[in-house]
């Protein structure tokens, strides 16, 4: 019967475990290198974060948001059907140079050159442009043609000022500035995790601490867009509405898979460098018999 009691104590055998957990120790870096992992990780999360904020709020992208909601809520195809052979031949019977394109909901100028040459397609394009450079600018007071519109606290349009205020320039400028000095702590927690570790660890480290920075937000992404597609029905306004939110949180999406990406590769590369280091350690061992 085997006997499993636990051997006496031995001096010898306390100082060999000592020294295996001290020399442990040494390789990953201890406590010291699991601090700083951590700060890498909230760190790289904050700049990763703050980046793709201040992407999505580049102004021409934003003025492109804008462009495609202006678009869909005014039906702009359907309208310069309707309007633009009156506003031609209006044209042709004036002596004006400049000319508003006619029950349109913003003030938009167009010339009497664009109108006369241009095509449908092209004075599409031109509407459009005009529209969303003015909605960045004034907001929707662009709307208000009266200036007494007075926008409710839960109101749609109360929400949507309020989104392009954050989409405005200086929200992208602040975003940007945090997310470059967020991006020097990075370097500096990375630089101080791959000082402190030893050998293979140090990818180790930085693959673990990539990926808890990364996997938690693209779940988190995944399931604010499972659940805002699930509320949105079929009307053609709400998935145009969609469309660029999708297109939002793509670029948040891309930009955290590219970091855990870096984090799968630096996991790989410890792997790697374990198999290597034991095959060496096998071929010497085999070597010494």
């Amino acid at each position: 019967m085997a006997n499993f009691r636990r051997p006496p104590f031995s001096p010898e055998r306390e100082v060999t475990r000592a020294h295996l957990r001290t020399r442990a120790e040494r390789s990953t870096g201890g406590n010291g290198v699991f601090a700083l992992g951590a700060f890498f990780s909230v760190a790289l999360f904050l700049c990763v974060l703050l980046f793709s904020f201040s992407q999505v709020t580049e102004p021409d992208r934003v003025k492109n948001y804008i462009g495609f909601g202006i678009a869909a809520l005014t039906e702009i195809d359907q309208h310069l059907f309707n309007e633009l052979p009156d506003l031609k031949e209006a044209v042709r019977g004036s002596e004006d140079t400049v000319f508003l394109l006619p029950n349109f909901p913003l003030d938009i100028s167009l010339s009497r050159n664009e109108i006369v040459i241009s095509s449908r397609d092209e004075i599409r394009d031109l509407v459009l442009t005009r529209s969303s450079d003015l909605v960045y600018e004034e907001g929707l007071a662009s709307f208000d043609r009266t200036g007494q519109q007075d926008f409710g606290y839960f109101s749609l349009a109360f929400v949507i000022e309020q989104v392009l205020a954050i989409g405005g320039k200086q929200s992208h400028s602040l975003s940007f500035w945090l997310s470059l000095v967020a991006f020097v702590f990075v370097v500096l927690a990375g630089a101080g995790v791959v000082i402190s570790s030893r050998s293979y660890y140090r990818f180790q480290s930085l693959g673990i601490a990539a990926l808890f920075s990364s996997i938690p937000a693209l779940i988190v992404l995944g399931l604010i867009t499972f659940f805002v597609q699930s509320f949105v029905n079929s009307d053609l306004f709400a998935q145009d509405m969609l469309a660029i939110f999708e297109n939002i949180i793509r670029v948040f999406q891309r930009n955290f898979l590219i970091i855990a990406v870096f984090g799968c590769c630096s996991l790989l590369l410890s792997w790697i460098f374990v198999t290597i280091l034991k095959l060496t350690n096998l071929r010497r061992a085999k070597a010494n018999q």
